[in-house]
């Protein structure tokens, strides 16, 4: 859309211009931070830890390192705020244990060495125990900060009370810095199965017109890298939004059967000694395969900007069906009679993964604020 002309026999509105050349709101758009989110967190991490040390010099806090520690351990290796808040919470459950546990340690060892020792002994064999487990973050915690808090049991009651206290104050902070510009791990799953679409349309039009001369397997690697890293942010996800586990796993699987089905496809297509009969069905598909590249873009440009009216448009195309194979097929190729197949398989996927984003659209749109 173009901008409409400036009169020039009015003065111009500097408000308008200003915010034409610098379009301050796109700076804190998803789309901003997913394509800068390695400098924006370690902005983040750089935040949370000079604050961690202006809180410790302004009020003298003993033992102040173990806050700036917390922070490096729960959102150093961790950009999105999904995962900060979930390893926050189970960093607080496991330095609560572990203080309990250490304080009660410190005050076995006044009655009896020999007894702290055999409690200290315990709670590393369930800590060790369950650490293996669910949650076993929370475990492993509870074990370090047993042996940070009690050190071999003679450690003062008050400076055990400090490191807790110094642990929690580092939960807290990062817990409020991930949330500064902070980075969905769902809007980066949704910006990489926008990209994933967006190159297979570019790559299914290449191969429907049998471009045999190029090497596609550069952009396969690219698209299951990113299966790979949509595989991992899931997770996280479930921390940030209400999620249906079952239809976000048909989606993966889905998109993972669109790539598949491109692979087959351009292998036949590539290894064929039939052209000629290739290129009838080509163009015999030639409605369908627009058909389908036309949804696969609109839907990377549906999740790249969060326009769910762009799923309306593509309610409105006619879906088409082969129930049959030609009447001809028994006299055809078995390359050809591949290539049909493999266009009828490649059309349901698509309308089949139309049908899980519309559905879920709204759960992963970027306006809704993280927890």
């Amino acid at each position: 859309m173009h901008a409409p002309p400036i009169n020039p026999l009015r003065p111009p509105d500097l408000t308008i211009m200003i915010s034409r050349r610098f379009p301050l709101h796109l700076t804190v758009s998803p789309r901003f931070l997913h394509r800068h989110h390695l400098y924006l967190h370690a902005l983040r991490v750089a935040a949370a830890y000079a604050c961690s040390l202006l809180l410790s010099l302004l009020f003298s806090i003993p033992h102040g390192e173990w806050m700036a520690i917390t922070i490096f351990v729960v959102m150093g290796g961790l950009p999105h705020v999904g995962s900060v808040l979930n390893k926050g919470r189970q960093r607080a459950l496991g330095t609560l244990a572990g203080s309990i546990a250490g304080m009660i340690s410190i005050w076995l060892y006044a009655r009896s060495p020999l007894l702290c020792y055999a409690f200290m002994t315990v709670v590393a064999l369930l800590s060790g125990y369950f650490a293996l487990g669910r949650d076993g973050y929370i475990a492993q915690l509870a074990g370090i900060t047993l042996a940070v808090v009690a050190g071999l049991g003679d450690s003062p009651l008050d400076m055990a009370l400090w490191r807790s206290g110094n642990v929690f104050a580092g939960v807290a902070l990062s817990m409020l810095f991930a949330r500064l510009l902070p980075l969905r791990a769902t809007d980066n799953w949704k910006y990489l199965l926008a990209d994933n679409l967006h190159d297979c349309a570019g790559l299914f039009d290449r191969i429907a017109r049998l471009e045999n001369e190029h090497l596609y397997q550069e952009i396969f690697d690219r698209l299951n890298q990113r299966l790979v890293r949509q595989r991992s942010l899931m997770a996280a996800m479930h921390k940030e939004i209400a999620l249906d586990g079952g239809q976000l796993e048909q989606l993966h699987r889905t998109q993972r059967g669109i790539i598949s089905t491109l692979e087959q496809m351009d292998l036949v297509s590539r290894g064929s000694q039939h052209q000629e009969e290739l290129e009838c069905m080509r163009q015999q598909f030639a409605g369908e395969q627009v058909e389908a590249m036309s949804i696969l873009e609109l839907l990377s440009q549906a999740l790249s900007n969060d326009w769910p009216e762009v799923l309306d448009q593509i309610e409105a195309m006619p879906f088409t069906t082969h129930e049959a194979a030609p009447d001809d097929e028994a006299t055809r190729s078995f390359d050809a009679q591949g290539y049909y197949w493999l266009n009828v398989q490649l059309l349901r996927q698509v309308w089949h993964l139309h049908g899980l984003v519309r559905r879920n659209m709204e759960r992963w749109s970027s306006t809704k604020p993280a927890p």
